[in-house]
C-alpha cells in the first residue's frame, strides 16, 4: 500500500511541476532566433546548462553540421545536455515551442541560452561547445 501511495504522491508532484513551469512560461512571449543572441529569460524557458541543435532534413548545411555538432557532443561527453530537433518533424517542431523560440533559419545551435546560426568549420564548433564546460 505504501508503495502504490509513493507513486501516486510522486505523480501528483510531477503534475503540479508541469502546471507551475506552464504558469511560469505563459507570460513569456515567443522570440525569433534571426541572429546570433543571447536568449533572455533563458532559465524560465528551461535552456540553461544545455546544447541543442535545431535543423531540417531539407537542409543541406544541416546534413554538415549535424554529425561534425555531434561527433563533438560525443567527444566531450555533453550527451546528457544535448538534444537534436529537426524542424521538418512535426513532433520535433511541437516539441521546440515548449522553449518559446521560433527558430528562422537552420541549422540553430544553443548552447547555455546563446544563439549560433549557420554551418561552421568544426574548429568553431568545438571552440563554441567546448566553452560550455568553463560555465
Amino acid at each position: 500500500m505504501i508503495h502504490v501511495g509513493f507513486k501516486f504522491f510522486s505523480f501528483f508532484i510531477f503534475i503540479v511541476t508541469q502546471i507551475l513551469n506552464a504558469e511560469e512560461l505563459k507570460d513569456i512571449k515567443v522570440i525569433d532566433l534571426s541572429s546570433e543572441m543571447s536568449i533572455p529569460q533563458c532559465a524560465q524557458r528551461e535552456l540553461e546548462k544545455k546544447i541543442l541543435y535545431l535543423g531540417s532534413k531539407y537542409c543541406s548545411h544541416c546534413k554538415k553540421a549535424q554529425p561534425v555538432i555531434e561527433k563533438i557532443i560525443k567527444e566531450l561527453d555533453f550527451s546528457k545536455i544535448y538534444k537534436s530537433f529537426d524542424l521538418s518533424d512535426s513532433n520535433d517542431s511541437i516539441a521546440v515551442q515548449k522553449y518559446k523560440i521560433h527558430v528562422l533559419y537552420t541549422p540553430t545551435l544553443i548552447v547555455d541560452c546563446k544563439v549560433y546560426i549557420g554551418d561552421k568549420p568544426e574548429s568553431e564548433f568545438k571552440k563554441i561547445i567546448s566553452a560550455f564546460k568553463k560555465i
